[in-house]
């Protein structure tokens, strides 16, 4: 799905504007390795596994950890300072 940038039409919703991926059994496998060793909650970790399974590259989240590139995703805080 292509997102231009334009406002959704009146009545749409952001579920209807954005496609929703699936975690499959590996997702959960890889978020729960970055639980522990890497002090990552289980919700983000997982965030970040179906973005790499998905071929995501960017993840924009004001929660990124301290790893540069989780499972080859690049975390981009952006309300951090540069």
């Amino acid at each position: 799905m292509h997102f231009s940038g334009a406002r959704p039409a009146a009545g749409s919703t952001w579920s209807q504007a954005a496609r929703v991926l699936s975690a499959s059994a590996v997702a959960y496998i890889q978020a729960w390795k970055l639980t522990a060793p890497h002090q990552y909650q289980v919700w983000d970790a997982l965030i970040v596994a179906v973005c790499a399974e998905h071929g995501v590259k960017k993840l924009y989240s004001e929660d990124a950890g301290f790893m540069k590139k989780p499972l080859g995703v690049q975390e981009i805080n952006p309300f951090a300072s540069t």
